[in-house]
């Protein structure tokens, strides 16, 4: 629970063996005037499974919440996000994604519910997934059930392979097409990287990219 006029950021960074496997359960409840932020990195594993909610219980309450999966091999990472808005005036986003390799899966189930009352409210969700192969999978179902007027809400998914242009101009230019792909798929993750506020985790995120 986050108390009234609290801030609390939650940073995630999970780098296991290619064998390993994880689950993570993560609620929470915002009271008014109550800030959350979630930052998600996962790079290892055969199996994840994320079960993530923030419940938003008071006016001007801000849930923030991304996430970055980065499956290879033949490992399945599975994230599932559920925001429920129980007041009027507050404020959430969700932005997931995932770079997929080889014959991996990445999967992605989101819910923002609005309840019935709760005027006046902000939701944003997203899934964009990037396929660096052929056999790599990407599911994804983005949802809202929205039981109150004067809200502005959206969500949205996309999945794509890297440009062959974007490869092109970076060969063109003596880049290897190696060395490309990282540097397309990187800045493709960057965003959610530079969510997270702490300075210090921040840099070690992207040292772990």
């Amino acid at each position: 629970n986050i108390e009234q006029n609290r801030s609390f950021e939650h940073v995630f960074l999970q780098d296991m063996e290619e064998a390993g496997i994880f689950f993570l359960e993560s609620h929470y409840e915002l009271a008014r005037d109550a800030r959350y932020s979630q930052v998600v990195v996962q790079k290892g594993g055969a199996l994840t499974r994320l079960n993530i909610s923030a419940k938003l219980n008071g006016e001007n309450a801000e849930a923030d919440m991304h996430g970055l999966y980065t499956p290879k091999g033949k490992s399945h990472f599975d994230v599932s996000s559920y925001i429920e808005h129980a007041a009027p005036h507050n404020y959430s986003r969700q932005v997931y994604k995932g770079i997929i390799d080889d014959q991996s899966k990445g999967i992605f189930a989101g819910k923002v519910k609005v309840n019935k009352g709760s005027l006046l409210i902000a939701a944003e969700q997203l899934n964009k997934n990037l396929l660096l192969t052929p056999k790599a999978q990407a599911f994804s179902r983005p949802q809202m059930e929205i039981d109150a007027d004067d809200v502005k809400c959206a969500h949205g998914s996309t999945t794509g392979q890297l440009s062959e242009k974007e490869l092109f101009y970076f060969e063109s230019r003596g880049i290897r097409r190696d060395k490309a792909r990282a540097m397309l798929a990187q800045g493709f993750a960057m965003d959610v990287i530079l969510k997270t506020k702490n300075e210090t985790i921040r840099n070690l995120l992207i040292d772990n990219l």
